[in-house]
């Protein structure tokens, strides 16, 4: 999954790699990125070259001296090569205390990869916008970005035609919560859009909604695999929309300001249109925390009545019940960021413009130039939820990022799984016994190994020792089993020929109703058949040759043979 976002991105990437690609790195401070972008464009608007990427220093502090303005260029901004903290882009303190409107203002393709913007300056002002798109047709592409803090709007996109990508990245803080009716991700100002496709993201604390549509139509939509906590007004206002796939996603919280008894708001507000229109609905996990609920109970218990909002419509409610893999389970976040109660009591007792910014406890650091984190949370969840494995392919739902090694983690769970049932086995096979010594290993093993796999931190190297220690372990358990039958028998019977080739015939002399069980030599049961006292007759053409034991047992007793298969 991750893979193939890379070569989505790399594709529509390399698409516009006609010249050579001219590489400047950007020293961090005031101004400098501003200065070099302007020196790069030449008399009559044109460019230097086309083709060029601006580099930012990773761990670098970037204070804009003012609105970057683009037109008729792409303009291309990556992180250096390597690791560390993104490159970290804010508005500076500008002369005079003037205040502009967005920081980015592109009149032309837009690239950005692995930076990490604000609108937030180092005066705690909220500017509106990060970045405004004012011409037709633009492709918009986000890769690998974190984008904390607006005032209004992270994209507004203020002409027709404009695709955007947004991949791996995370949004946060967008809006005020004293002023709820802004807030959103992507505003498209009543402006058709062709395509809007998020995935592996994660967006959390948004005031009013991810998508505000203004009215135009919505060519395709697509929002997979990703993580989304807390929005206030509208989980999404998507409008008119040919195509639109909501699927393997998490919503936690989505309208939690919540509705009246009478209020007619959905949480997902889409209008299919066209001669064939498409939705699909499937797999994800909807759900709103327990403090949510509890705010709205608190509020109706002072007369101000807040119930759960529907999430569609009435006339799109088919498209829920045709829809598979819906669930709404809540997930135990390893750092989540705290629930909007305050922002819900205040907002709907009449006291909104009182509500104080979004409460940051927990954020990993208080210093952003300092991030070096997909989030200043953390929205990983335990792998034994139902959601780790409920995506359409099987994969955990929400942003894959929080699980780089779940193929590894699921392979250890597995084995688990069947470490368990080994000692099951030999537990509740009267004939078989283990060496105590292999059996208090592997007991430990599983217990170690599920601890590892459990824990959505463990790097790939701990999982991969959990692996193979509990491999090992299963396989000293195997060696140590031993064929501990005697020769008393509480039920008459015999079996015959032994040694068996093709089959073996059990002859019983009781009428009592009979089950007979035959076990390998590692305890496993390979075949099981029930009788009233009528002779069985057992296929043995499919076992491997080599000494196995039949069991026959009633409702008071047991017997145990040794059995040759040649």
């Amino acid at each position: 999954m991750r893979g193939s976002f890379l070569c989505f991105f790399l594709v529509f990437a390399g698409m516009h790699a006609v010249q050579a690609q001219r590489r400047v790195i950007v020293p961090e401070g005031f101004g400098t990125l501003n200065e070099i972008i302007r020196k790069d464009t030449l008399a009559g608007g044109v460019r230097k070259n086309p083709n060029t990427v601006y580099v930012l220093k990773r761990g670098g502090v970037y204070a804009l001296s003012g609105t970057i303005l683009t037109s008729g260029f792409h303009l291309r901004l990556e992180a250096e090569e390597g690791t560390g903290p993104r490159p970290f882009v804010r508005m500076g303190f500008l002369e005079g205390g003037t205040q502009v409107e967005e920081i980015f203002e592109v009149r032309g393709d837009l690239t950005f990869r692995g930076i990490h913007f604000t609108a937030i300056n180092e005066f705690n002002t909220y500017i509106a916008r990060l970045v405004s798109a004012s011409s037709p047709g633009l492709r918009l592409r986000f890769y690998d970005c974190f984008i904390d803090g607006s005032g209004q709007t992270f994209l507004r996109i203020n002409s027709s035609g404009c695709k955007v990508y947004m991949l791996n990245s995370t949004i946060s803080r967008m809006g005020r919560p004293s002023n709820p009716d802004n807030g959103r991700v992507i505003d498209d100002r009543g402006n058709p859009i062709d395509s809007i496709v998020v995935e592996n993201n994660t967006w959390y604390n948004i005031t009013s909604r991810v998508i505000r549509d203004g009215g135009a139509e919505i060519n395709y939509v697509k929002l997979n695999q990703n993580t989304f906590v807390n929005v206030g007004q509208r989980f999404a206002a998507i409008g008119q929309v040919n195509v639109l796939e909501l699927t393997n996603n998490i919503i936690v919280n989505p309208r939690f300001l919540g509705n009246s008894t009478t209020s007619p708001i959905v949480s997902l507000e889409f209008t299919p249109f066209g001669p064939n229109p498409r939705v699909n609905l499937s797999h994800n996990n909807f759900y709103f925390e327990r403090e949510v609920t509890n705010a709205w109970a608190t509020l109706t218990s002072q007369g101000t009545a807040r119930v759960p909002p529907p999430l569609v419509v009435a006339a799109n409610q088919s498209f829920v019940n045709t829809s598979v893999g819906l669930i709404s389970e809540p997930l135990a976040f390893t750092a989540r960021p705290m629930p909007p109660t305050q922002f819900i009591i205040l907002s709907e007792s009449g006291q909104g413009s009182t509500v104080p910014d979004w409460d940051w406890t927990g954020a990993a650091t208080s210093n952003p130039w300092e991030l070096n984190a997909l989030a200043y949370h953390n929205f990983s969840y335990p792998i034994s939820a139902n959601s780790f494995r409920a995506s359409s392919k099987g994969e955990p739902l929400g942003d894959l990022r929080w699980f780089p090694n779940y193929e590894v983690a699921w392979s250890v769970m597995d084995l688990v799984q069947q470490a368990l049932a080994l000692v099951k086995r030999e537990q509740d096979n009267p004939v078989i016994t283990a060496d105590a010594t292999a059996l208090n290993a592997l007991q430990s093993q599983i217990t170690a190994a599920a601890s590892v796999a459990g824990d959505p931190r463990s790097s790939g190297i701990a999982l991969a020792t959990a692996r193979n220690s509990l491999r090992q372990s299963m396989q000293s358990f195997r060696a140590s089993l031993v064929i501990t039958a005697t020769p008393k028998q509480d039920i008459a019977f015999v079996a015959f020929p032994n040694p068996c080739q093709d089959q073996l015939l059990v002859r019983l002399s009781t009428v009592q109703k009979v089950t007979a069980i035959v076990f390998s030599i590692t305890a496993q049961p390979v075949a099981r058949i029930e009788s009233n006292g009528q002779d069985i007759q057992i296929d043995t053409r499919g076992w491997t040759p080599g000494i196995y034991v039949l069991e026959v047992r009633t409702a008071s007793a047991r017997s145990t043979l040794k059995i040759v298969k040649l």
